[in-house]
C-alpha cells in the first residue's frame, strides 16, 4: 500500500510539471510568433541602418523640424518610439524633398521636440517641465501629447488575466514551488498580451496617421502664410467648400460630362 501510495504521489506530481511545461511551452510559441511577426514587418517595412546620430528632417505642415532620431525615440514603448525607430520607414508619408510628413500643428510638435532634447541631456533626478506653448496652441500641445508620447499599452480594455490554478495537494514545499511557477506563467502570458496590442496599435497608428502617398500632401497659401496639409485632412468635412475643392473624384467626375 505504500509503495502505491508513493507511486500515485510521484505520478500526480509529474502530472503537475507536466502541465506546467506545456503551457510554458504554449506561452513561449506565442511569444515566438509575436517576435516573427515583429521581424517580417520589420524586414518590409523598416530600413536595418539605424543609428541614434541619424538626423531626421520632419516636414510639419510646411515647417522643418530637424532632430537626432536617438532624441525622437528616447522614450520607449511609445507611438513617438516607433514612428521614428526605423521599423517603418519605407511606409512613411514623405514630401518631394523625401523628408517625412506629420499633419500636425508645427508650434506645438516643435514644443515636443524642444522637450525632448533637453531632456536627452538631463538627468533622471531633475527632468525638465513639460512642453509649453501659448495659450492658442495649448489643446494642439495636449493633443498631440497624448498621440505621440501617450504609452501604446497604458490601457488594455477586454483582457482578462486568467487566474492561475492553486495546487495543494503536495507537501508545502513541492506546493509553493508549482504555485509560484503558476504565477509567473500568468505574469509571461500577461507580458504576451501586452506585446500583441502594443504592436496592433503600431500597426494601426502608421498606417493612420503617417503613411500615404506624396501626392497626398497639398501645400497650400493661407493670406501670404505657407503651409502643408493632407489631402485627407482637407476631405475631412464631407459637405464643405475644402472637401469639394480638394476631392479628385469629384474633379474627375466634372471633367467626364
Amino acid at each position: 500500500r505504500l509503495k502505491l501510495t508513493v507511486d500515485d504521489h510521484q505520478s500526480s506530481l509529474s502530472a503537475e510539471v507536466q502541465k506546467l511545461d506545456d503551457e510554458e511551452k504554449r506561452i513561449r510559441d506565442r511569444l515566438n510568433v509575436i517576435d516573427e511577426r515583429k521581424r517580417q514587418c520589420a524586414a518590409e517595412n523598416g530600413i536595418t541602418d539605424v543609428s541614434d546620430d541619424d538626423l531626421i528632417e520632419i516636414n510639419a505642415c510646411g515647417k522643418i523640424i530637424a532632430a537626432k532620431r536617438g532624441v525622437l525615440t528616447q522614450r520607449k514603448g511609445t507611438r513617438l518610439e516607433a514612428l521614428f525607430s526605423g521599423r517603418w520607414e519605407k511606409k512613411m508619408q514623405r514630401d518631394s524633398s523625401g523628408r517625412m510628413f506629420l499633419d500636425v500643428n508645427p508650434k506645438a510638435f516643435r514644443a515636443i521636440v524642444d522637450w525632448l532634447n533637453v531632456l536627452s541631456i538631463s538627468s533622471e533626478d531633475d527632468p525638465p517641465q513639460s512642453p509649453s506653448v501659448d495659450e492658442e496652441h495649448k489643446d494642439m500641445l495636449n493633443h498631440q501629447m497624448v498621440l505621440f508620447s501617450g504609452h501604446r499599452h497604458s490601457s488594455l480594455p477586454g483582457h482578462s488575466v486568467k487566474t492561475p490554478p492553486v495546487v495543494d495537494r503536495f507537501g508545502d514545499e513541492v506546493k509553493k514551488a508549482i504555485n509560484e511557477r503558476w504565477t509567473s506563467l500568468q505574469k509571461l502570458e500577461a507580458g504576451a498580451f501586452v506585446l500583441e496590442q502594443s504592436f496592433q496599435d503600431e500597426e494601426r497608428f502608421i498606417d493612420l496617421f503617417a503613411s500615404g502617398s506624396t501626392s497626398d500632401i497639398i501645400t497650400l497659401n493661407v493670406s501670404g502664410t505657407m503651409m502643408a496639409t493632407r489631402r485627407a485632412t482637407l476631405l475631412a468635412v464631407e459637405d464643405s467648400m475644402l472637401a469639394q475643392q480638394f476631392d479628385d473624384t469629384k474633379w474627375t467626375e466634372q471633367g467626364c460630362d
